[in-house]
């Protein structure tokens, strides 16, 4: 059973059933899209401001009460061979992060057509959180996998105009043998990795975002893919079908056409490399003018 308190944080907990980490997950979702819906489409983003991580974990790890919420204080954790921006930074570098990513998505929502740059967003915001912050103990994938679905879902048709979300990647994932990895990693073995995984694992090797561009764009199009089969069953069972509905299903289909296109102009080598984005030196810069 675990614990209701957290009293020390350098004690070892034991994972938690998966029916509290998906609980976790879901309450975080709930949150982001009830901002999300709450704002009109031009004002600025409510979701996307400096607080956004810390009150995503504080309800993605709700089953650790000292935990949530909380920035990890270790300096030993490393990322593909990286080590991070320390604990005694973090409160800085996180708030210039979100600021980077507030202006980010301020951008966008004047672009609501550029799907390639939702994604390359996407792709910098959870490499960001994910290999250079790594701001918390636990449930970083968790926080970043939510925040680059609601960087791709703002500016989707469903969400501006009908109030429902296609999720893009899917929050949870499978669970991986890290000794396994690890083992293959220390010898010098390519470890064998899922998709999303493999791509985060060349993003720290070459620090170009392309590889996990095409994962989140892949994943994107099976997500549509899903959706689309569940509504067609739905529709040809109830024989109901109106123009509004047409309308959208074909903003959705031209969505996934370009998806595609991405994915395969990446894998043929057709795109320049996207470097990971220096998150934090120009507002370094702005805050000491």
């Amino acid at each position: 059973m675990i614990s209701e308190t957290v009293l020390d944080r350098n004690i070892h907990y034991p994972p938690p059933p998966m029916r509290q980490v998906a609980l976790g997950v879901d309450r975080a979702r709930s949150y982001m899209e009830r901002t999300m819906r709450a704002e009109r489409i031009d004002e600025d983003s409510r979701l996307f401001k400096p607080g956004l991580l810390t009150g995503i974990h504080e309800r993605v790890l709700f089953y650790y009460p000292g935990l949530a919420g909380q920035y990890r204080i270790n300096d030993e954790v490393q990322v593909v061979g990286r080590n991070l921006v320390k604990h005694r930074d973090l409160n800085q570098y996180v708030y210039l992060f979100e600021r980077w990513l507030q202006n980010q998505m301020n951008q966008l929502k004047q672009e609501p057509d550029n799907i390639r740059g939702a994604l390359q967003v996407a792709t910098a915001a959870h490499f960001g959180i994910t290999g250079e912050l790594h701001p918390f103990d636990d449930g970083n994938g968790r926080v970043a996998r939510l925040v680059a679905n609601f960087v791709l879902m703002q500016n989707t048709d469903e969400r501006r105009f009908h109030k429902f979300f296609i999720l893009p990647v899917p929050t949870l994932r499978e669970r991986v043998d890290e000794l396994e990895i690890r083992r293959r990693l220390e010898s010098n073995e390519s470890p064998k990795l899922q998709p999303y995984l493999r791509a985060l694992y060349e993003v720290g090797e070459k620090w170009d975002l392309l590889p996990l561009e095409q994962a989140l764009a892949t994943s994107w199009v099976q997500s549509i893919d899903r959706f689309l089969g569940d509504f067609n069953l739905r529709h040809d069972k109830d024989g109901f079908n109106n123009p509004t509905d047409q309308k959208l299903i074909a903003v959705i289909r031209r969505r996934k056409a370009r998806l595609v296109q991405i994915a395969e102009s990446i894998a043929e080598g057709n795109y320049p490399e996207h470097k990971v984005p220096n998150f934090y030196t120009t507002k370094f810069q702005e805050l000491a003018a």
